[in-house]
Formats: C-alpha cells, structure tokens, sequence
C-alpha cells in the first residue's frame, strides 16, 4: 500500500529538525531522560516518535498532549497524535486529529502527509469489517488429454517385453463443460486479528469420456493476524479429488504463512505439513512437507513479476509403496498487464523437477521428471454483467519412464460472474 509505505519510511522528518540525530539511543534512556525534560515541547515530541517507534503509542499520546497544549498550532505534533491514536486503534480519534491539520491549510508536505493517514485509517477500517465474496464460472472447451496419459502406444517392461496399453492408459482427447461455485469470507475478531474461509467446487464433465470426468471440493479455514507491515497466517487446507465416479484423492494441509517486507521488497514464506490419501491404492499414501517463498521482481513496462519458489518432500505412509515417495523443487512466475477497453492479458509458468526416491518395482529404474505447464490468459471485464475469459493451457511431462510422460493442450472459453 503506497501511502504506508510513504509514511513508515518519513516519520524521521520530524525528529530531526526538532531534536538533531544524537538523542538517547534507547527506550530506558528516553524514559530517565523524561523524568527531568517532561514538559519542554521540544524534547516532548522527539520523545513521542520514539515512544511510537518502540511501540508505546499510549506514552506519545501523553507526551503530544502536553506539546498541544503549549502549541496548539504546531501541526508535527498533531500529525503524530493522529499516528499515536492510530496505533491505538482509536480510528475517530486519529481522524479527528489529522482533519484539524488540515482546517489549518497547513504546508503542501504537511497536507499530503494527513492525507495518507487518512487513507490508511479507511484501510484499517475496511479490514475491521466483515468482508465476503462469492464466484460462479462457466467454461467450454478442448483437452487433448483428459486422463493425463502417454501417447505411446506400448509400454517396456524388464524382462517381460513390451505390452500393448488398453484405451483407457492412452491418451484421450475430449471436449468438455466445466462448472465452478466459490465463496471466501473473513471475520476480524479485533484490531489485528481474523477469521477467514474459502470453499470451492469444480465440476468438469466430459463429452464422451465420461469415466474421467473430475469433481474437486476444496475447503481453507484459518486465523490471520496483521498490523500495517506484515500478515501472519494459519491455515487449514482440504481437498477432495473424485475422477468419474471413483474418489481419487483426499488431502489435507495444516500450514504457517508470513508476508511482509525484507528492506523495499514484498517477501512471502510458508510452511505446510500434511497427508494425501488414495482411497483405492494404498500404497500411493504419503506424508507431505513443503516449504514456499515468493516475492516481486521488476520487469519492462513497470509491470512486476510475481516469483514463488517451493521445495517438497513426500514420504510413504508404508513400506511397499516408498517408490512412491519424492522430493522436487519448483517455482511459478506470474505476469499481467492492463490493455485498452477492459482488457487483461496474463501469463504464468510453472516448474517442478521430481526425484522419487526408490526404483519403481514394475519398470526397475528410479523416476525422475521434469514438468512445465504454461498458462495464457485473456479476459475482458463488462462491468457487474461478469468476466469473458479465454485461456490456454499447454504442458509437458518428461519422465525417465515413458509410462508417465506426457503432453497435455487445453483451450477454454469461459464467463465468470463475481458478487462482493
């Protein structure tokens, strides 16, 4: 948010011109130092913005009231109440205080300044209120792959020779009709923290290949705390896979997640612990960890790149299925840019390499592979009618066994409505 970012970075305006640089270097020194210089407007606000820098917004609202009353039109001074009663979360308060600064036609800096607090206290209020969304989309589209299989035609096993693949393990083209219904929702419970939900489910039903059509139901739920640098995350995931009629996959995620700022730049890290479970195969059941990373980097045209990196690894839930246990690195980049009458156009990369970490027992050489999926996307927004989207997806998995090889093409035309 620009205007936080402004103002963390200039509270030093005041200090220096009313104190100099060489003040008590900490807060017990400011504090003995107050017990003789209390009173002196001087020493009183420098002592405010260091009550406020060390978090003791209460001690700088005192100390900025006794400036106040001695210079009622000193405007730094009543710029840091505002700030104090900020920190408070006296949100009328801190209004008051700025409005005032600015019925006085203050100088431009100083009005530029109230106005940014202004907007940052709207900000804290609008995280103090209940927010919901919800969201409901329609596509059609082609797959060249919808059983995400190889393309050959046989496989070759040692010792055995090759075997010729049924229907079913080849690759499948379709057309299909895909359904999504999503809602989020987040509860604060104070000034920093909340609660907060997402649930999604995804239908996609295929024209002829019925028997891969997928069913995803996801819930995350979770509690965040955040102040104006920095949000912490706990969240839960869960997630649902069904292929045809069958349930495929169940997984669950228990995490940590931070974001703030290392110096100038937005940094995220995570960590997630887990299961997944295959209801039908056993031995495919593994624990999880996952460790991300993210940040923003610059690009041409002042449009910034979104890069996450994640390492992971899975290990078996039982000893005859360890050849199903991996670890990988991986990362995804983002980008979006606004074009005329509406339009966005985005693109994003994703990336793993996956290293399994026994030989698999049918084909007897260790997997290893590479996949990368790019995904381009245009849409174009007609105001509360919805979103028109067009996407195209393409993806390539390179394994040391063919079996699992793969190339996958996917077209899609969709509209999306979204309701706030």
């Amino acid at each position: 948010m620009r205007y936080l970012k402004r103002l963390l970075l200039g509270w030093w305006f005041v200090v220096i011109p009313v104190y100099g640089l060489a003040g008590p270097s900490t807060w017990d020194d400011w504090e003995r130092e107050s017990l003789e210089r209390a009173g002196e407007p001087d020493f009183d606000l420098a002592y405010a913005v260091a009550a406020l820098e060390y978090g003791h917004p209460a001690q700088a609202v005192f100390a900025l009231e006794r400036v106040l009353l001695l210079q009622p039109w000193n405007h730094r001074a009543r710029l840091e109440l505002g700030r104090a009663h900020y920190r408070l979360g006296e949100y009328d308060r801190a209004r008051r205080a700025f409005t005032t600064v600015l019925a006085a036609d203050p100088p431009p800096a100083v009005k530029e300044k109230a106005h940014l607090w202004l907007e940052a206290i709207e900000a804290a209020r609008d995280r103090r209120r209940a927010r919901w969304e919800a969201g409901f989309g329609l596509w059609v589209g082609a797959d060249s792959n919808v059983n995400v299989a190889t393309s050959s035609d046989r496989v070759k096993i040692p010792a055995l020779g090759e075997f010729l693949l049924s229907d079913s393990a080849r690759r499948r083209s379709d057309r299909f009709m895909e359904l999504q219904v999503a809602g989020r929702g987040e509860v604060p419970l104070n000034q920093h923290e909340s609660l907060f939900f997402e649930a999604g489910v995804l239908n996609r039903n295929n024209f002829a290949t019925r028997e891969f059509d997928l069913r995803s139901e996801s819930l995350r739920v979770g509690w965040a705390w955040q102040d104006d640098r920095r949000v912490f995350r706990v969240p839960l995931d869960v997630q649902w896979l069904q292929v045809g009629d069958r349930a495929w996959r169940r997984l669950a995620l228990l995490g940590v997640a931070w974001d703030g700022r290392l110096g100038r730049r937005p940094v995220g890290l995570g960590l997630q612990l887990g299961t997944q479970d295959y209801p039908a195969s056993s031995t495919q059941n593994t624990r999880m960890l996952i460790l991300q990373a993210g940040t923003l980097l610059p690009a041409p045209g002042g449009r910034p790149l979104s890069l996450s990196v994640n390492l992971g690894s899975e290990s078996a839930t039982r000893d005859v299925g360890e050849h199903n246990g991996r670890r990988y690195a991986g990362g995804t980049l983002r980008w979006q840019t606004a074009l005329p009458q509406q339009w966005t156009l985005s693109a994003r990369l994703d990336w793993q390499r996956a290293l399994y970490r026994e030989p698999h027992p049918v084909f007897g050489v260790t997997r290893r592979e590479t996949l990368a999926v790019l995904t381009l996307e245009g849409a174009r927004r007609f105001g509360k009618y919805g979103t028109l989207q067009l996407r195209l997806q393409l993806a390539d998995n390179d394994s040391t066994i063919d079996f699992y090889a793969y190339e996958r093409r996917q077209l899609s035309l969709g509209w999306k409505l979204d309701w706030r």
